[in-house]
């Protein structure tokens, strides 16, 4: 209750600065937040993952599962149903922290080697395991709009799904996350992401 009644007043504060003070705070608490996780994503690590990895099982690395959902990426959503519809054994390791060695989710590990980019997966998988391609019973003309589909879903749609989500239903999108996602820091992080989302007008 206490903790509500600080985040009330913390966003009615920020509410009522400057144009330019908003930025100022904005901008200090990315940088403050980005050079860390930075760090964090591109710092080198050893390849693969998993040390003690089985054979034939591939690894599929992306964001923790949300309450309603099975994801909250759409490149971790695709990746996780491309495997299931193609029949491949698969194991989850969920975390927000991991990141391929380019600094990206999805990503996938097999028999020791690092598969990142969803696209790029699917492919490389689908020749590893000699799966069928999904689009075999298309002919040229109608392959060649599945791929400006997939361009245009991947690109400009997926730029107008993150403002609906971020912008226009941040809290919607917030209160998906369990409970636990960032550990004690969850309900700060929340303050945060609010107030960098809203400053969004400040930018328009």
């Amino acid at each position: 209750m206490a903790f509500d009644l600080l985040q009330y007043y913390a966003y009615e504060f920020y509410e009522q600065l400057a144009p330019y003070a908003k930025v100022t705070i904005i901008g200090g608490i990315i940088i403050a937040f980005y050079v860390p996780y930075r760090y964090l994503i591109t710092r080198k690590r050893k390849t693969p993952i998993k040390n003690n990895y089985k054979q034939g099982m591939v690894y599929l690395y992306q964001f923790p599962r949300v309450k309603h959902i099975p994801n909250i990426s759409p490149f971790c959503l695709k990746l996780e149903t491309w495997l299931r519809m193609a029949d491949i054994q698969y194991e989850n390791v969920c975390s927000w922290k991991i990141r391929s060695l380019e600094g990206t989710l999805p990503f996938l590990e097999y028999n020791g080697k690092e598969y990142p980019d969803s696209a790029l997966a699917i492919r490389d998988m689908t020749a590893i395991f000699a799966k069928e391609s999904m689009e075999n019973h298309l002919n040229d003309e109608q392959k060649a709009g599945a791929r400006a589909f997939e361009a245009m879903a991947e690109n400009s749609l997926a730029m107008t799904v993150g403002y609906f989500r971020y912008m226009e239903h941040f809290d919607d999108l917030f209160e998906q996350l369990p409970n636990y996602a960032f550990g004690t820091l969850t309900s700060i992080l929340k303050i945060l992401l609010k107030m960098i989302v809203s400053s969004n007008v400040c930018f328009s």
